[in-house]
């Protein structure tokens, strides 16, 4: 495998928490904006719609951080396929326009690749690698679910999990992936959860063993490993 599964998992065990916290943000977001313009339009004596700040942000999201916290994964995953309708109904600028600030808010590093860079060259570096995408297929007659992960400078590898070693954390994660093939704007925010989430781990000084340097070599110029058990 590519990293010991006490610490490679938590990309897809927080991922649906976390979509569902830059969903909120985000269409919290889009609503002000909204707001903002119908005031602005409205030639009335009423207040002005104040503009959130990073601590107003901040605030919100630790108040759903904590109601989310106690959604089952089902829950979870409930809630944001039931907000799609939402999504929808939110210009792609605003979703790349509130995602950039949650971002921004969430500390989201800026000197790194999060989705595959065509230009990149050099040896795929473990430490730093986040996930991409999950997608199924068939192999000998038995299904095969493939991870492509991304390090900071864009390399990827592909890793494969047989379906009998999918937890249903990752069976949640792969569906979320599969409705975003299909959505645009879901796959924008996914990126956005994947990046906010990638930085709170790395921030966990209780993660180990994903810099360890025999990891990088090990797995050095390889394109495709195994995620399973050893």
């Amino acid at each position: 495998m590519i990293f010991h599964k006490k610490t490679w998992p938590w990309v897809v065990s927080i991922l649906l928490h976390v979509a569902l916290l830059a969903g909120i943000g985000l269409w919290a977001l889009d609503r002000y904006e909204k707001e903002g313009d119908a005031a602005k339009g409205g030639g009335g004596s009423g207040s002005a719609v104040q503009e959130p700040t990073a601590a107003d942000v901040k605030r919100d999201m630790e108040y759903h951080n904590q109601r989310v916290a106690k959604l089952s994964g089902e829950e979870k995953l409930r809630e944001l396929q039931e907000r799609l309708d939402d999504l929808d109904a939110v210009s792609f600028r605003n979703v790349k326009g509130a995602a950039g600030f949650v971002e921004s808010v969430a500390g989201v590093k800026r000197d790194r690749w999060y989705r595959p860079n065509p230009s990149a060259t050099g040896t795929f570096q473990s430490d730093s690698a986040t996930l991409y995408d999950i997608t199924q297929r068939v192999k000998d007659g038995k299904t095969i679910y493939e991870y492509t992960l991304v390090d900071a400078e864009g390399r990827t590898v592909k890793a494969d999990i047989p379906a009998r070693q999918m937890t249903p954390d990752q069976l949640r994660a792969f569906t979320v992936f599969e409705i975003s093939r299909r959505n645009p704007k879901l796959r924008y925010l996914i990126d956005t959860a994947l990046k906010i989430g990638e930085n709170m781990v790395r921030e966990d000084d209780g993660r180990k063993g994903a810099g360890d340097p025999a990891l990088r070599s090990r797995y050095a110029g390889r394109s495709r490993v195994g995620l399973g058990p050893e």
